[in-house]
């Protein structure tokens, strides 16, 4: 008799066997066949009827989309209404009024991502980490948030920066769509810039990876996208670049062009290295008042 008595498939045929002959001949009746069944050793399997990869994506997005335009609606409208010459007068820089709302509509927005989050895990959308969802859903947060400071320097109507805010909100989402179908390593790594096309990469391999149960900080590395290039962590990582970037392009947006009450000053940073590793930077600033005034100040710095 072999050990594995209660597993081995031919013991357990031959014993069927003998079973209904036996059976059959006290009986003297035939006997139907037994039910096979053998168990093999897989992860949980949940099957997506509803296209989760593709759709919770652009869920996620329109759900940010009108915070995003109320942002840059209200800091536009401060500048209608001449407030940030006001911070000025009183000695404030100008990124303070922006620090503010970045603060205020962070808030709101981690809220928001928590209730998000709460609705994908025991909405039973996904089957990944809490933390690992809610932490990603709030770097795309403050990836957003970033994003809307660097717009609202291009605008000085309210109205119109409403609009355009949406329409550049949901367009950034586009390059995702032509990535999927391109399948090539570096347009899809080109188009992490854009925080909207880096949620759905990160969307759509917590979707694939949750399917194996592997949605996890455990198996945070192996979340990879071979046919991409990208994995999760380069997600997390491109949502961090971009809100460090949007922020230095707003605040520099800010500086050269701080509005139609407020005196233009242009800088142009012209480096030179020299043999003694002397670099020579060239401060060229307009200060255009009554059409005249025009001022050149090079400086040099060991």
């Amino acid at each position: 008799m072999p050990v594995d008595y209660g597993t081995d498939s031919t013991i357990l045929l031959c014993s069927e066997a003998i079973e209904r002959a036996i059976i059959a001949l006290r009986s003297n009746s035939s006997v139907s066949l037994g039910m096979y069944s053998q168990q093999e050793p897989f992860p949980c399997v949940s099957f997506d009827t509803f296209n989760i990869t593709y759709f919770l994506a652009l869920f996620v997005i329109l759900s940010f989309i009108i915070p995003a335009a109320l942002l840059v609606k209200n800091i536009v409208h401060e500048k209608e209404l001449r407030l940030k010459e006001q911070m000025r007068i009183m000695g404030l820089g100008d990124m303070v009024h922006l620090w503010s709302w970045a603060f205020i509509s962070l808030v709101l927005n981690v809220t928001s991502t928590f209730a998000i989050t709460l609705i994908i895990k025991f909405g039973n959308l996904l089957n990944a980490d809490f933390w690992l969802v809610f932490v990603f859903l709030s770097l795309f947060a403050i990836s957003s948030i970033a994003l809307c400071l660097l717009l609202s320097t291009f605008f000085s109507n309210a109205n119109i920066s409403t609009a355009a805010t949406c329409l550049i909100y949901f367009l950034f989402f586009f390059p995702y769509q032509l990535s999927v179908r391109a399948r090539s390593k570096s347009f899809t790594r080109f188009t992490l810039i854009f925080p909207q096309t880096t949620l759905g990469y990160g969307v759509a391999m917590l979707a694939l990876f949750a399917q194996v149960g592997q949605a996890n900080w455990s198996d945070l590395r192996q979340i990879y996208l071979d046919a991409y290039g990208v994995g999760l962590i380069e997600c997390m990582v491109a949502f961090a670049l971009q809100a460090v970037s949007f922020i230095i392009l707003a605040w520099y947006k800010s500086a050269v062009s701080p509005g139609k009450y407020i005196l233009e000053r242009i800088s142009i940073f012209l480096s030179i290295k020299s043999k003694k590793t002397i670099f020579h930077i060239f401060d060229i600033s307009f200060y255009l008042y009554n059409n005249v005034a025009l001022f050149l100040s090079p400086t040099m710095y060991l």
